[in-house]
């Protein structure tokens, strides 16, 4: 059980890394929107 908890912990630290790095682009793309 410790295992698969630890894995579950590290797959979601990851989750929300990937989440922050998909807000950082969507950010980026309006401002080259409201730029253009």
């Amino acid at each position: 059980m410790c295992k698969s908890q630890q894995q579950k912990e590290t797959r979601s630290r990851e989750e929300e890394e990937e989440d922050e790095e998909e807000e950082e682009a969507e950010e980026q793309e309006e401002e080259g929107e409201s730029q253009a």
